[in-house]
């Protein structure tokens, strides 16, 4: 439902009270009388919303179209501040509990390897993006196409570090791979008050999320740590961090991804061949070699049924002249697709594949996988691979002929 500034339109909102409490009106008879007499469409909820939090001011008698009672003003100011520490109260809830979990795990530190002498001094970057780890997908409600759980995000995130050790051993003497560059494109997580309904797609409350999370993450980081001679880790946080759905209502660093991120940090810290570097802003731009890379989580580009390509190459452009920088290459996910636009914008896919959203509604689902690639300082990107994490989905008939999912009556 779009928000309404009701302090803002007091003329309607006299209409709605006038209406309903005098008139006996109808809440659908109110929304066309406002369509007629402002010119403004509202619907049903937000007009029985606006009735159920005002009437009692209106009854009282301290409502009017001129000027609002200083009592009204503070008894709204007392409730609104009530609700913003009941929130607050949940957040270091789940702050104080992880915390405190993070804190009571040792991790021991690991040898770090010997550098590998090579002709070709070239650099490993892995992207990992939209885990959504905490959500549920079941086959059932989107005919069986996709198919997703805690336990399946584990053994993905488990096969998506397999392959990359796999590839260290197998191009390390012709390439070096010495170093590993790894970018968090952010929504590691599910979050819990991101979308109206979350609840019946989500598997594992949101301090489960963060706390295992931050534990699997940590743990494959602290292998990798055993082939290569340097890890350096770049996060963004994404929309799904967030503490609910509501932009604005909490302080931009106030994002369940970058606690993981600071988790994650504080379980290697004794590790002295990792670094950690978490991003204050939703943009975070950083030089490699001779070259410029931009990383964003990228849900701040508008998009309908679809990845908005051109969306995509019209930020881009917008951004060589806010930074006045030249940046040769864009990273980014959050669309659960994995692309190469002309080479320099790299859109990185998720660990999910086909969820309600994509099957049901935009009628696509892409296979679950992560991008890499071998970087040279001086040539750069090179090898761009997608990891692939799940066969693509083969429907078959049953006995009578049904591909999908049904109940017989």
């Amino acid at each position: 439902m779009e928000r309404f500034d009701w302090m803002d339109n007091r003329e309607i909102l006299d209409y709605i009270l006038r209406e309903r409490i005098e008139s006996k009106s109808t809440y659908m008879d109110i929304c066309v009388g406002i369509r007629n007499t402002f010119g403004i469409d509202l619907s049903r909820d937000q007009v029985s919303a606006a009735f159920q939090r005002y009437k009692n001011l209106y009854k009282s008698g301290t409502f009017g179209s001129n000027e609002i009672s200083k009592d009204w003003l503070i008894r709204e100011n007392q409730r609104l501040r009530r609700k913003l520490e009941q929130r607050n109260a949940f957040i270091n809830d789940v702050i104080e509990a992880s915390r405190e979990m993070i804190m009571r795990m040792k991790v021991k530190p690991v040898k770090i390897p010997k550098r590998i002498v090579s002709k070709n001094d070239m650099e490993f970057h892995i992207n990992i993006a939209d885990i959504h780890y905490g959500a549920e997908v079941n086959p059932d409600l989107v005919q069986k196409i996709g198919n997703y759980n805690p336990e399946i995000a584990r053994k993905r995130i488990g096969k998506f570090f397999e392959r990359v050790i796999h590839f260290k051993e197998e191009d390390a003497s012709s390439h070096g791979l010495n170093k590993l560059v790894i970018n968090f494109l952010g929504d590691i997580l599910n979050g819990e008050y991101i979308y109206p309904g979350q609840a019946f797609f989500t598997a594992l409350p949101l301090i489960d999320q963060v706390y295992e999370m931050s534990e699997i993450m940590a743990s494959h980081i602290l292998t990798l740590a055993k082939y290569f001679t340097d890890i350096e880790i770049f996060c963004v946080a994404g929309n799904h961090g967030r503490v609910n759905s509501r932009k604005g209502e909490y302080h931009p660093k106030s994002n369940f991804d970058t606690f993981i991120y600071k988790n994650i940090a504080i379980l290697l810290r004794d590790q002295k061949n990792v670094k950690v570097f978490i991003s204050d802003s939703p943009n975070m731009i950083v030089k490699h070699g001779n070259y410029v890379f931009h990383i964003s989580h990228g849900s701040n580009i508008r998009t309908y049924l679809g990845v908005p390509y051109y969306g995509i190459d019209r930020r881009y452009k917008r951004l060589q002249e806010l930074y006045n920088l030249i940046i040769n290459y864009y990273i980014q996910a959050h669309f659960h697709t994995s692309a190469e636009l002309d080479e320099k914008k790299i859109l990185c896919a998720s660990m999910v594949g086909g969820d309600p959203l994509s099957i049901n509604v935009m009628d696509r689902a892409s296979r679950p996988s992560q991008k890499v690639f071998y970087f040279h300082k001086v040539h750069g990107v090179n090898r761009i691979t997608n990891i692939y994490l799940s066969e693509v989905a083969n429907l078959s008939p049953d006995k009578y002929g049904i591909y999908t999912s049904y109940e017989v009556q």
